[in-house]
This record gives C-alpha cells, sequence and structure tokens, in this order.
C-alpha cells in the first residue's frame, strides 16, 4: 500500500511538470529602446527660454535676487524678490548641465564634460564666454526613448553618459577648484573668456602607492579637505579626512589628516572648527587651528545625522523623519534651541539673509529664520512639476524636442 502511494505521488509529479506552465517562460517585458545624438549636434545649444516645468531640480544658485536652479536639462531664473512669492522667468538651456558657481556676474558651469564660461549679466540674454575641453572622450548623449519594445528578457538598456559632473566647486582668489574622479583640477580664472587648466594633479598625501577614492571636497578659506576611502588590512575601509593648503594656489601642499572608522557624510567649517557629519550618526568636532595637528574634540550622537551648514553658532543638521534641527554650539555644547518639523531629510540648505533654501525631492522650500529662538516660518515652495518629458512622441516617428525647439528622427 505504500509503495502504491509512493507511486501515484511520483506520477502526479510528472504529469504536473509535463504539462504546459504560464511560469516556463518570462512574461514579455516591455522596454524603451535610447535615442542619442552625439556631442557635436548639441553642444552649443544653448541660450535663453520661456519658462519650463520645474522637474528634476538639485543644485541652486543665489544672484542677486534670483534663484539660479539647475536641473538636468539646464538652469530655472527664479525672481526671489519676494520670497512669500517666487516667480519663475526664465530658463537657461544647457544640455547635460551640471554643477555650477558664480563670481563677478559670470557662471562656471560644468556642461557634458567641459566647463563654460557664461556672462549673465543680462539674465535675459545670457552669452557664453568659452568652453573648455576637459574630458576628450564624448559619450553619446540619450534625449529620449522610442515607442516600447517588448522583449523576453529583462535588460536595462539606458546607457547613462559619462558626460556629465556633479562635482563641487571653489574659488580661491583667481583660481578655480573642483575634482574629476581621484584627481583635482585647477583652472585659471584670471582672463574670463579664456579659462584655463593649469593642472590635473593626484589628491594624494605623503604615503606612497596610496589606493584611495575620492568621496567628496570641502573648502575653507585657504584650505581644501579631501574625504577619502582607503583599503586597509581588514578588508574594510579607512574614512579619512586631508588638508590641504592652497596659500600657493597651483600648488596644494598636504598638511595633516584625521583618520576615522566610520563614513563621513558631510563637513562645515567656521572659525577654526571642523563638525563632521559621520555615518554612525554622531557628529565630531576638530579643531584645525594647528593645521598640521588637528585636534579631535567633543562627540555628539545624533539620530541619522547629516549636516547642512551653519549661521553665526548655530548649527543646522538634518535628522531621519524628524526634519532640521538648529543647535547653538556656543561653550563647545550643542543645544537644540528650534526645528523645522519635516517628513523629508534635505540634504542641503543655503542660508542667505536670514533665509535657508533648501532642495528636497525636487521641491525647493524656502523659510524664514530672523530669530533662531522664534517659530519658524515656511515662506514658499516651489513646486516639481512632474509629467514633464523633454521629447514627446510624434505619429510618423519623429519627436518634438521642445526643449531644444527641433524634430529629432
Amino acid at each position: 500500500m505504500i509503495k502504491l502511494k509512493f507511486f501515484l505521488i511520483i506520477l502526479l509529479f510528472f504529469s504536473i511538470n509535463s504539462c504546459s506552465s504560464p511560469f516556463n517562460e518570462l512574461p514579455p517585458t516591455s522596454h524603451f529602446s535610447n535615442i542619442y545624438v552625439s556631442y557635436e549636434e548639441i553642444k552649443d545649444d544653448i541660450g535663453n527660454m520661456g519658462t519650463q516645468s520645474l522637474d528634476t531640480a538639485f543644485d541652486l544658485n543665489i544672484y542677486k535676487n534670483n534663484l539660479l536652479v539647475t536641473a538636468s536639462y539646464g538652469i530655472h531664473i527664479i525672481d526671489n524678490t519676494d520670497p512669500k512669492n517666487p516667480k519663475k522667468k526664465g530658463f537657461i538651456k544647457i544640455p547635460e548641465v551640471g554643477n555650477s558657481i558664480i563670481k563677478d556676474n559670470i557662471m562656471y558651469v560644468f556642461s557634458m564634460g567641459d566647463l563654460l564660461t557664461i556672462d549673465i549679466s543680462d539674465l535675459n540674454n545670457v552669452k557664453v564666454l568659452n568652453r573648455t575641453l576637459i574630458t576628450s572622450i564624448k559619450n553619446p548623449i540619450v534625449i529620449g526613448h522610442t515607442e516600447p519594445i517588448f522583449t523576453k528578457k529583462s535588460i536595462d538598456i539606458n546607457i547613462d553618459s559619462l558626460n556629465s559632473f556633479s562635482y563641487p566647486f571653489y574659488i580661491y582668489k583667481d583660481y578655480l577648484y573642483t575634482n574629476n574622479a581621484n584627481k583635482i583640477l585647477i583652472f585659471d580664472i584670471k582672463d574670463k573668456k579664456n579659462p584655463k587648466i593649469l593642472k590635473e594633479i593626484e589628491a594624494k598625501s605623503n604615503k606612497e602607492n596610496e589606493i584611495y577614492t575620492i568621496k567628496r571636497l570641502y573648502f575653507y578659506q585657504d584650505k581644501i579637505f579631501i574625504t577619502k576611502n582607503i583599503p586597509n588590512r581588514s578588508n574594510s575601509f579607512d574614512n579619512r579626512v586631508e588638508m590641504f593648503s592652497i596659500k600657493d594656489p597651483i600648488n596644494p601642499i598636504f598638511l595633516s589628516e584625521v583618520i576615522f572608522s566610520s563614513y563621513i557624510s558631510s563637513m562645515i567649517v567656521k572659525n577654526n572648527i571642523a563638525y563632521l557629519g559621520l555615518g554612525n550618526y554622531k557628529v565630531q568636532k576638530i579643531d584645525i587651528s594647528d593645521e598640521k595637528k588637528p585636534k579631535t574634540l567633543e562627540i555628539y550622537n545624533f539620530d541619522n545625522s547629516y549636516i547642512l551648514g551653519i549661521q553665526d553658532d548655530f548649527i543646522f543638521i538634518s535628522e531621519e523623519a524628524k526634519g532640521i534641527k538648529i543647535y547653538d554650539s556656543k561653550d563647545n555644547n550643542f543645544v537644540l534651541i528650534n526645528k523645522i518639523p519635516l517628513n523629508r531629510v534635505p540634504n542641503n540648505i543655503i542660508l542667505n539673509n536670514n533665509i535657508g533654501i533648501y532642495i528636497h525631492d525636487f521641491n525647493i522650500y524656502q523659510y524664514n529664520l530672523p530669530n533662531l529662538n522664534d517659530k519658524i516660518e515656511e515662506l514658499s515652495v516651489i513646486q516639481d512639476e512632474r509629467g514633464y518629458t523633454p521629447y514627446t512622441l510624434i505619429k510618423n516617428g519623429n519627436y518634438y524636442d521642445p526643449m531644444y525647439e527641433k524634430y529629432v528622427k
């Protein structure tokens, strides 16, 4: 009887597996094939346009009474004369735009692996003064997608271009600093119409054969701070912040370093005190008044902290699911004095004329900060207008690009 039951179970098993099953093959998966243009076709397509839908904002500069908001396809011009009622007033189209910085009516901005010098003295009629080539390899650029293609394999066919940069800028005297992967780039910007790359140097300390990855550059007066990940003997990483002097602007000199076991997520410096946000939800203070022998000071515990900014003695710290908390850092203490309750986690804040401006999830928020001990007022929110796509499919197979005002096959 037992043998009969066993035989029936085996027979049932093979019968089931001999039947066709909807799971024998993966169902078709929808994909969009990409539309590409070359560097030469689009690199000079720069200039003013009417206002555009705000989408994918990731960087912001303040210029006079305007917010210049960088998105994935250009820079929005927003009149912020009345922070309670900011108004979009124009757009500067820049293909594959990256980070930017402004000095003396000139905007220096990454685009397609190059450094653009743009005269913005008249925001209604900006002028490209120069293009400085940084990378010689120019990848095709994804500008849109065709109708869905159905395949039986789930293959990601979206190839991201490597032409854009998102590294921070810093200007010291007549020199602009940034980094490209693990190298520091130094530009001479004395001649606004013809910036030149002076040096592209390895950001190495005094150690020989050092293997490292630059995570981010931070700047303070005549110093560059470089956070690095460096492999150690435990098959893990040391997290290091190194300090370089740029008193000689074209020859950075290594000064000192501090090593941490935790990831360095953020950093600000004021009055020779560095505040480092660490990956284990702590904030570490470091005295850098002796630049060759920095001293670690107090360490403070927070909930998933990220240092946003500093105004006078007040530190703005983002804490996950708790918004922005404001601490008084006088007398070597962190005393909570106020907070901006948010259900979001901003990763940057600009403090300007008692107004705090930050971007989160592509929206731009402004808060009034005249007295940090009083209730903080939200002034305005500039909404991300989702649903906009630069390319719209036309029935005959061509695409009309409202951003570049032309058809693309």
